[in-house]
């Protein structure tokens, strides 16, 4: 019967690795990539549990002039990153990280999130497909329950893919990959609330604008519009996100760049266009209940009482987050 190796990039994650290792009970080969400028116990911690602790190749690399120049003509402001920056080539770390891994198909998911599973039906899917999906609850509410939830990849054979992009990097498939979905599988998101500080967050959203004007895809474009955001940089995010829908394909990502917007127009004081971008939102998805409770704060009474309660009875329940069950 074909097996399954766990593979996790880490940094400075002594106080999540021990749950995350023991999520993945029943797996007997566990790959952790340790960044070099790791300074805790999460190898120590690690080795301790049975992992296999790798330290990372050096996939580091410098903008030259050429990309600052690209960047401000195309987007007509300076950038944040400069000829003295470092940026990793993420991708690449993970296509190496997945060479230390035992078998052909690899777990990779995020050190911050928890895998619950039935496993021994998992394996039964392994030799029908390439890659299998599930579900990803990527946020929870004060009560533990799902606020959002979409569809993700990140089980399949690691002959079968390859990782691209620089920055919030993603599996793209080799030729022909048979692909699935399962019930049989979820995987939790616990990640801690977005505290900008200005010091490491410039270094962020630096490096999202080098990857933006190295790969510019939609993706890429997303994820730096976002970073904006945090940042609290509401006129660039405007643009980026502008930039972002003229080319935009996923769904769920969509919805959340016009919730984003709408943000965005509202601290500006548009609200005229903060409203427009939020109904967009609900159109495109009537259960989203992020977008129906922005509502009932861009509206007076009586309609913002009227959009709470939308909120309320809303689930999130739509087709945009719960795919059809194939296997």
């Amino acid at each position: 019967m074909e097996k399954i190796s766990g593979v996790v990039l880490a940094y400075n994650d002594e106080e999540r690795i021990g749950k995350f290792i023991e999520s993945l009970k029943g797996i007997d080969d566990i790959v952790v990539s340790l960044d070099e400028y790791s300074s805790d116990k999460t190898g120590e911690i690690a080795t301790s549990l049975g992992a296999k602790v790798v330290s990372r190749s050096n996939f580091w690399e410098s903008p030259k002039q050429e990309d600052i120049d690209r960047f401000k003509d195309r987007f007509k402001f300076d950038p944040h990153f400069t000829l003295e920056h470092k940026f990793c080539k993420s991708g690449d770390v993970r296509n190496e990280a997945m060479t230390y891994a035992k078998n052909d198909w690899i777990f990779f998911p995020d050190s911050d999130e928890i895998v619950t599973w039935d496993l021994p039906e998992i394996e039964k899917l392994l030799p029908l497909y390439d890659q299998i999906n599930c579900n990803c609850i990527a946020s929870h509410d004060e009560h533990n329950n799902p606020t959002y939830t979409f569809r993700i990849c990140k089980l399949f054979r690691k002959n079968r893919v390859t990782w691209l992009g620089k920055v919030h990097e993603v599996v793209s498939a080799i030729g022909e990959n048979r692909f699935c979905f399962t019930d049989k599988m979820k995987i939790d998101h616990y990640h801690a609330e977005r505290k900008v500080d200005p010091k490491k967050d410039s270094r962020k959203l630096a490096s999202m604008e080098y990857a933006v004007i190295k790969d510019y895809d939609a993706r890429t474009t997303h994820y730096l519009a976002r970073e904006y955001y945090y940042n609290l940089d509401y006129k660039h995010a405007i643009q980026m996100y502008l930039e972002y829908l003229k080319v935009a394909k996923w769904l769920p990502e969509i919805i959340e760049a016009h919730i984003k917007l709408s943000r965005c127009y509202w601290e500006t004081g548009e609200g005229s266009k903060s409203r427009e971008h939020c109904l967009e939102a609900v159109r495109q998805n009537p259960q989203c209940k992020e977008a129906l409770f922005l509502m009932s704060i861009y509206y007076n009474e009586p309609w913002a009482t009227k959009w709470r309660d939308l909120s309320k009875a809303c689930t999130n329940e739509d087709v945009l987050f719960c795919p059809v069950i194939n296997g």
